[in-house]
């Protein structure tokens, strides 16, 4: 861990220096009157005795390229946001199922006629298409009907994570519940369950919200990769004094996490796919 807490610390005294050295635009640079300047200042961030050899010097930071994102909002895009609203509010059908259909589902899996850890569900909603399932069980109930009792022989593939069910042959005993279809796209559906009257209303403020965030994505992605650049560019020292203090913080920080977790910190950083050596040495 202290080979990021050191990062943060790099990070922190760098934008402290950078900041203000830019001005905004989009034509990507950060200051296109002065392209071709050379930052050489340099900065003390010493805040305490001892840590006074902390410093950051600039390289280049005036004038920094990077490529704009795109901010462009195409009409499939909003298509797909608005059809959203459609597929959160299903509709009972009575109709055999079909591709791109809900079908409510109770099922038990069992294999070798004994019902398996996790293979058992009621009332559950699954799309048929989304391949939710091991290969077989969706293309398996196309066709089906409410009320109906299907068994699904199928086999769960080699590299499955359960070494128990891994290339067994199973059955799934299933009961379809209901078949269900996205509502119609409509004026109705509009004003029932949003603030908008029409479907063309919410259909403007929501190409209206995809660029906000399309905007928002590219000034976050432009001072990113400026900042990015100006830390390439720039020399950063920090003390050892600096780098234990910010250890012994963030070490803090997880241990009580852990604790307020109800677990031992090693336990903690187990989800994080470390030991508590790794942890402790990174």
């Amino acid at each position: 861990m202290r080979k990021f807490v050191k990062l943060g610390i790099c990070g922190l005294m760098a934008a402290m220096v950078a900041t203000g050295c830019s001005k905004k635009d989009t034509t990507g640079t950060t200051d296109p009157a002065a392209a071709t300047t050379q930052g050489a200042e340099t900065q003390e961030a010493g805040t305490s005795e001892g840590a006074a050899e902390d410093s950051v010097t600039l390289g280049e930071y005036k004038g920094v390229a990077y490529t704009p994102a795109s901010v462009e909002i195409t009409d499939e895009q909003v298509d797909n946001e608005v059809q959203k609203l459609a597929d959160s509010n299903l509709v009972e059908v009575d109709r055999p199922a079909a591709e791109g259909d809900t079908v409510n589902i109770d099922y038990v899996g069992k294999k070798d006629g004994v019902a398996f850890d996790g293979g058992t569900a009621s009332g559950y909603d699954l799309k048929l298409g989304s391949n939710t399932f091991i290969d077989g069980f969706e293309d398996g109930l196309i066709g089906a009907v409410k009320g109906q009792k299907l068994d699904l022989d199928l086999t769960f593939p080699e590299g499955y994570p359960s070494e128990d069910l891994a290339g067994q042959a199973v059955v799934f005993e299933v009961t379809v519940n209901a078949v269900k279809t996205p509502s119609e796209l409509n004026d109705d559906l509009v004003m029932a369950n949003t603030d908008y009257k029409t479907l063309e209303e919410y259909r403007e403020a929501t190409r209206n919200d995809l660029e906000k965030q399309a905007a928002d994505n590219a000034e976050y992605q432009k001072q990113s990769s400026v900042f990015q650049t100006i830390m390439n560019n720039s020399q950063v020292v920090a003390s050892e004094e600096s780098i234990q203090a910010a250890y012994d913080e963030a070490m803090t920080y997880y241990e009580t996490m852990a604790t307020n977790s109800g677990m031992e910190l090693e336990t903690l950083v187990g989800y994080y796919g470390m030991d508590l050596d790794t942890f402790k040495a990174r």
